[in-house]
């Protein structure tokens, strides 16, 4: 392709970067640079505040060693935009991959052999551990999507329990950490292939909740972890289990023993060595060097109001791959349930202080850790048009502050993109959280393949409030105390219920929501499918903790989705509930209008609108071929349904169905809305069918 180098505008700066350049060449497209390190330490020659700069990354693979700082230095301006973009109609490919070579056959001889299954020995692969890397977490072949790491179950060898203070799971966040540390088995555990600290223990410790921690020792039969698990260290208990056989539940990984079948491997620390059994051969076979490839950061005033972010940058069309997976250490902070790790450098590309950045027409892809994210102070920011696909953990973040009066994350747009087969490693991990941020809009995307909830919105809870009683969820160690009123100070108390005690908070969850800036936010013309494949508790779209909503346009909304294929019912899944969209109380008002549900099976409430203080009307949303466990497609105290279609697989009318004439222009949006959905779409005509002849019915007039 012949590329226009004219400038548009006399003082417009242009750069190229090429796998051949040299970082001490001048960036022309005869003598391009090297790496993003050297054009941004070029482009900070020439910002002057006038005139767009734009760099052209060539054709090929840049591989990072380190992560590439953008600060204060690097900001643009409205009338001067910095760019970083793919030359027109190539792929520049941003890589921390180590090639692994030297591959060869196992034998006898090698100190691994024996831990193997003996019906994996003739095809398991071994190849030293590339130099300048010791334990590795993710492990790549550039023509598989996917590489597994071994794991063995443990699940019928566990003695640990639940409920040792308390006689609810989550009451156990304040149970002593070194209690939530240690795992008991019926035999001991020690003589596992690796050493233990190169051991990872995988377990579901509720039907939403999955841990995945570093193991520190094991001793006779004590598993000892590095960090606390977010609740004790036991499988589910039964209630948790009760829509499901017992599967199973817990893993120790990064074993030779669980090295059973094709594309599964184990990084052997003890032997200095990799363990694969390939799928493909051994050619392309590379190793992540670096979790955090671009950070892009501001000057956080951590304790202060006033952050100081970068400006203006745009990534475009660049293909992000290859990273390593960050795992929990101390002094990390989970958001809800540990479903997401908050401030924390987990993403190929991480936003931390940052204002009308963007990122468009990018893929993120093959990562052990997440896509974007955007920490702390994050306004105005885009990301448009990219792909997100075979991730570790979720595809993007939007995090504020913690509990406190710094409302700094609000008004990002994530629109137009594809997301798919994310939470690889990380099976609880929300496709998009958006924690204590606002006026957000997630639009026009399309989600499918993901093995947990869809879209996450989230802020801390009323059991967050609890400055004497430290927690590792909803990311406590962020709170900003001095800026609390005592009346939102909350302390954990103990009550007897049914003859049971339980640990509560004593303070009212409505005090709380000015505290938290989960307001605004609008999920809308999204389409869903193949959602919530290993972790189904709660549901497709799932709310919590909103803050308060004393202005209409501080209302959050899911509306004009389009969700089908979702049956809860995955080979895969290990347990729980299984709903479309949960209002899980700690909240008030909020809009649930004119979402579409296409053969669906759900197992427990199929909206479950759980508010705890003021209302919502959830408006013309319509059901066809949706079976469910309860009475009611949409319930909750609060919750007044107006104008609900509920149809059949044969189209016709079933159940809870109620059209009504305030609600016919929403069916004729709702009619509208099916030929522009992204993504490919099933089941539209027949919606359209059902939905025409209600139109006619009610007004007598054709949809247009």
């Amino acid at each position: 392709m012949q590329f226009d180098r004219t400038p548009t505008r006399a003082n417009e700066h242009t750069f190229f970067v090429a796998p051949e350049g040299n970082d001490e060449h001048p960036g022309t497209m005869e003598e391009p640079l090297a790496t993003l390190a050297g054009a941004r330490d070029r482009v900070r020659r020439v910002l002057d505040g006038e005139g767009d700069t734009t760099v052209y990354f060539r054709d090929g693979c840049y591989r990072f060693n380190e992560t590439v700082v953008f600060d204060l230095r690097d900001s643009g301006s409205p009338a001067q935009r910095v760019t970083y973009r793919a030359y027109p109609g190539e792929t520049p490919v941003f890589t921390s991959g180590v090639h692994v070579t030297g591959w060869r056959r196992i034998d006898a001889a090698d100190p691994g052999y024996s831990f193997l299954p003996e019906g994996a020995r003739r095809y398991v692969y071994v190849a030293e551990i590339p130099h300048g890397l010791r334990l590795i977490r993710n492990l790549v072949e550039r023509s598989e999507p996917w590489l597994e790491r071994a794991r063995i179950d443990v699940t019928d060898l566990i003695t640990t329990s639940h409920f040792k203070h308390c006689d609810m799971v989550e009451s156990e966040k304040w149970d002593p950490p070194e209690e939530k540390q240690v795992q008991e088995y019926s035999r001991s555990m020690e003589g596992l292939s690796n050493d233990d600290s190169a051991l990872d223990l995988r377990i579901y410790q509720t039907d939403y909740n999955m841990n995945l921690l570093p193991v520190a020792t094991i001793r006779g039969n004590r598993l000892y972890t590095q960090v606390p698990g977010t609740y004790r260290l036991a499988p589910p208990p039964p209630h948790h289990r009760a829509w499901k056989g017992i599967f199973e539940m817990c893993w120790i990984e990064n074993v030779l023993e669980g090295i059973d079948a094709p594309g599964k491997w184990a990084c052997n620390t003890r032997t200095g060595r990799l363990y694969l059994w390939p799928k493909n051969g051994t050619t392309d076979i590379y190793a992540p060097s670096l979790v955090e490839f671009v950070r892009v950061e501001g000057d956080i005033d951590d304790t202060g109001p006033i952050d100081t972010p970068v400006r203006y940058l745009t990534f475009e069309g660049i293909t992000f791959t290859n990273g390593e997976r960050s795992p929990w250490e101390e002094g990390d902070s989970g958001v809800q349930h540990d479903w997401g790790m908050a401030d924390k450098g987990n993403a190929l590309l991480r936003f931390r202080g940052a204002e009308h950045c963007v990122v468009r027409d990018c893929t993120f892809a093959k990562s052990g850790g997440a896509g974007v994210r955007f920490d702390l102070h994050a306004r105005h920011n885009v990301v448009e048009n990219c792909l997100f696909e075979h991730l570790g953990h979720e595809a993007v973040q939007f995090c504020g502050y913690g509990i406190g009066s710094k409302d700094a994350n609000q008004s990002n747009r994530f629109v137009g993109n594809e997301i798919h087969h994310i939470g690889r490693i990380k099976w609880d991990a929300p496709a998009i959280i958006v924690w204590n941020s606002g006026h957000n809009l997630i639009a026009n995307n399309h989600l499918h393949h993901c093995p947990s909830k869809g879209v996450l919105l989230s802020a801390p809870r009323s059991r967050a409030f609890t400055k004497d009683a430290p927690m590792r969820e909803q990311a406590w160690r962020m709170a900003r105390w001095s800026e609390v009123g005592e009346e939102a100070r909350a302390h954990v108390v103990r009550r007897e219920a049914r003859g049971k005690s339980r640990r509560v908070v004593d303070v009212d969850d409505q005090v709380c929501a000015p505290y938290r800036y989960l307001r605004g936010n609008v999920v809308e013309r999204n389409t869903l499918h193949d959602m919530s494949e290993s972790m189904w508790g709660d549901g497709i779209f799932y709310v919590t903790a909103t803050g308060s909503c004393a202005n209409e346009e501080d209302r959050n909304e899911i509306r004009d989705n389009y969700i089908y294929n979702c049956d809860g019912c995955s080979r895969d899944q290990q347990s729980g509930f299984f709903r479309g969209i949960y209002l899980d109380s700690f909240m008030g008002d909020f809009g649930v209008h004119r979402n579409v549900w296409y053969n669906c099976t759900m197992l427990f409430e199929a909206n479950f609108l759980a508010l705890w203080y003021g209302e919502t009307c959830p408006r013309a949303n319509l059901f066809y071929d949706v079976s469910h466990g309860s009475d009611e497609c949409i319930s909750g105290e609060l919750a007044e349904p107006l104008g609900t279609l509920v149809f059949g697989a044969s189209g016709e009318p079933t159940g809870e169905h109620d059209p009504r004439v305030e609600a016919l222009e929403d069916y004729r949006r709702i009619y509208r809305g099916l030929d522009a959905l992204p993504g490919v779409v099933e089941g539209t005509e027949q919606v359209k069918r059902a939905l025409r002849g209600v139109i006619e019915r009610l007004g007598d007039v054709t949809p247009g």
